[in-house]
């Protein structure tokens, strides 16, 4: 019974398999099209912002497709986001910073991209002990209303409206508490075309103080900057710059390679992202930004300075101060902390705040005295400082010109000096007419001059003159430049023969040298004057067959020349100690024993019947013995024959010859041809 139950059951499924079949293949001739990337981020009015003992944040989003995140490369050293990938559905991104240990509030970039569609959002993390607000900026449209500025504390805060917007803009109720609170204000409507901005002044506890700057545009076309000046440090970073515009604009970018645009994105506000580059030189620099709409002839700018690697910035070195006294007020630029200190007691500081730009203020006290006075304010830190002069004039002080240096003496490679002046009256810098000496640059009281190299062989002066004519007053520095001093020989190397003698050495010097030699078997005999001149050296006679070497060395504290002679062995000499007188007829070996200094040799005979089987050379204390192996064939002819073998020496530049005859009698058995016998015998 229950094998025709499954037999029934299996043309059912059978049946039911092909119908899915089939609405599965009509669904893939017409599939859908494919949904656009796109990314949207749970609340785009949060902008993540970070306390300074760093943290974890998260941001929700939702992608259509696969997407990926990235942080800008200048903050990745503190900021780090997880994870960096997915694929399309919604997403918490976990962002995660480092403490800030700085004084400065820093911001970085966040990119979520999926497909094409790019998404940047703004991190940002306060500065140690601060206020910390959500932003610090309002924009409001010309028909205001009202707004709320969230903050955090742990100190009681308060605010202050600043004075002149008081009437348009007025705080709606105080907050409270030590957490998290929102103070809420309201804007008037601005009927003027012109827009229009306030500052709300946060201040808490140890010091601690935030500004909220609230722009409100008109009713014409505006541009609003949320910031117009930004001062970076040498390690570049991102920078943000927020506008506000109620009509069209473009950008602008100065021609500099440091500075460039990153992003762009528009939201309730326009938001773009500029990069800068780290600043590897020790000089400040500076660019600007434009923002314009030419349309309606509106143009708006943000300079953007960076600070020198180390550096604390001050507009100038020297200030002059009058008789009377008063309030010496500078602008400091520094991307370090430093302090404040003055050599001085007339001159006291008012007041010191901030940690990056600021104003240093003092109060100079009236000079009771005839003459200038002078004093240093002294800005330092551990790896920067700047020193700047504070002169104060006399109360019935003469019109005079002083400088820090009378007289430079310079080496011939040249160099750098620097002249102070101190004075009460202008002049005027008179150059030499000369191209050796120029000036450089000017700061304040000081002139920088550099001389350049002499490569002559005279020293050479001029004169820089610092004047005001209509007073009569001359002031004058005299520079020196010494010679390139040297000393010039002929040549460098001397052949002298064996037996010695003198050794004129010719030179020209502009300075006092010494002269030395490696050997004593050459001496010097006198060495007088410092111009022109020639050295006189007695070589003594070479006893050996080698050649020798000397150097003679002249020296001075700039300036060495080696000289190199070389002296000649004398000449060898070859001596046959052992030779045969006479051979008989017969074939045979005769050996010849020679001696000499030298090893090197040449063999040559002019007998046929001769012939040079072997050599062997044997040394002893410096003197060398051959012995040289002969054969002589035997004489076939009643005749005596004679041969010459002839032993030649070749050693630097001698020839030494000997020569030894060999006799060989005849065969006295052979009776002599009639060619042969005497006419007289016939």
């Amino acid at each position: 019974m229950k094998m025709k139950q499954n037999l029934f059951v299996l043309p059912v499924l059978g049946l039911l398999l092909m119908l899915c079949q089939g609405c599965s293949e009509d669904k893939e001739e017409n599939p859908p099209a494919p949904e656009s990337p796109s990314i949207t981020v749970e609340s785009e009015e949060d902008i993540p912002v970070f306390d300074t003992a760093g943290g974890t944040l998260a941001l929700t989003f939702t992608t259509t497709s696969d997407w990926t995140a990235s942080v800008d490369g200048a903050a990745s050293g503190w900021l780090s986001v997880s994870p960096a990938s997915g694929e399309a559905g919604t997403h918490t991104l976990s962002l995660v910073t480092t403490a800030n240990d700085s004084y400065d509030e820093r911001n970085a970039s966040v990119t979520i991209t999926s497909g094409s569609v790019k998404k940047t959002i703004t991190v940002t993390q306060k500065q140690k002990d601060a206020l910390i607000l959500t932003s610090n900026k309002v924009e409001l449209e010309a028909e205001g209303g009202d707004f709320s500025i969230e903050l955090q504390a742990n100190v009681e805060v308060t605010y202050e409206i600043e004075s002149g917007a008081q009437t348009w803009l007025t705080p709606v109720a105080r907050s409270r508490g030590l957490t998290s609170s929102f103070l809420a204000f309201h804007a008037e409507a601005n009927e003027e075309a012109e827009a229009r901005q306030a500052v709300i002044k946060l201040a808490g506890g140890n010091g601690l103080t935030e500004e909220v700057t609230v722009y409100q545009i008109g009713t014409g076309p505006a541009l609003v900057l949320s910031q117009s000046e930004y001062i970076v440090s040498s390690a570049g970073e991102t920078i943000q710059v927020e506008l506000r515009s109620n009509t069209a604009y473009e950008i602008e970018m100065p021609g500099v390679d440091w500075l460039r645009k990153n992003s762009s994105r528009s939201l309730s506000t326009y938001t773009h992202y500029f990069i800068v580059d780290p600043n590897e030189t020790y000089d400040a620099r500076s660019a600007v930004i434009r923002f314009i709409d030419r349309e309606n002839g509106i143009e708006q700018t943000v300079t953007v300075t960076q600070m020198q690697r180390d550096a604390i910035v001050v507009a100038q070195n020297v200030y002059q101060i009058g008789v009377e006294g008063g309030a010496l007020d500078f602008a400091v630029q520094a991307n370090v902390d430093f302090t404040v200190s003055t050599n001085a007691d007339w001159i006291t500081q008012v007041e010191t705040r901030g940690l990056t730009e600021r104003m240093l203020c003092f109060d100079v006290a009236p000079n009771e005295g005839e003459e200038m006075r002078e004093a240093a304010i002294t800005l330092e830190s551990g790896s920067a400082t700047q020193i700047i002069k504070v002169q104060q004039f006399g109360k019935t002080e003469e019109p005079f010109i002083e400088l820090s240096l009378q007289e430079y003496k310079a080496g011939n490679a040249g160099g750098t000096f620097q002249i102070d002046v101190r004075t009460n009256i202008e002049y005027q810098v008179m150059m030499p007419d000369e191209s050796w000496i120029i000036e450089t640059m000017y700061d304040g009281s000081t002139h920088f001059f550099e001389v350049l190299l002499n490569d002559t062989y005279d020293a050479r002066t001029a004169e820089i003159r610092f004047v005001n004519t209509e007073k009569g007053i001359e002031k004058t520095v005299t520079v020196t430049q010494e010679a390139l001093y040297d000393i010039l020989i002929e040549q460098s190397s001397y052949e002298i023969g064996a037996e010695g003698g003198v050794l004129d050495l010719p030179l020209q010097a502009n300075m006092d040298f010494e002269v030395t030699t490696s050997e004593d078997w050459i001496t010097q005999i006198s060495a007088r004057g410092l111009t022109e001149q020639v050295l006189h050296f007695n070589v003594e006679e070479n006893p050996q067959v080698k050649e020798r070497t000397a150097i003679i060395t002249i020296s001075s504290p700039n300036v060495t020349h080696e000289i190199q002679v070389v002296q000649r062995g004398k000449a060898p000499t070859l001596k046959i100690i052992s030779a045969p007188q006479e051979l008989d007829n017969k074939e045979q070996e005769f050996i010849i024993v020679t001696e000499s200094e030298v090893e090197y040799w040449d063999v040559s005979q002019d007998a046929y019947w001769i012939q040079l089987r072997d050599i062997f050379t044997e040394e002893s204390e410096g003197t060398y013995i051959t012995t040289y192996k002969f054969n002589a064939e035997s004489n076939a002819s009643s005749d005596v024959r004679s041969g010459q073998i002839t032993f030649s020496i070749y050693h630097n530049g001698y020839t030494v010859r000997e020569v030894v005859t060999i006799l060989q009698r005849g065969d006295v058995s052979v009776k002599p041809g009639i060619d042969d016998m005497p006419t007289e015998e016939w």
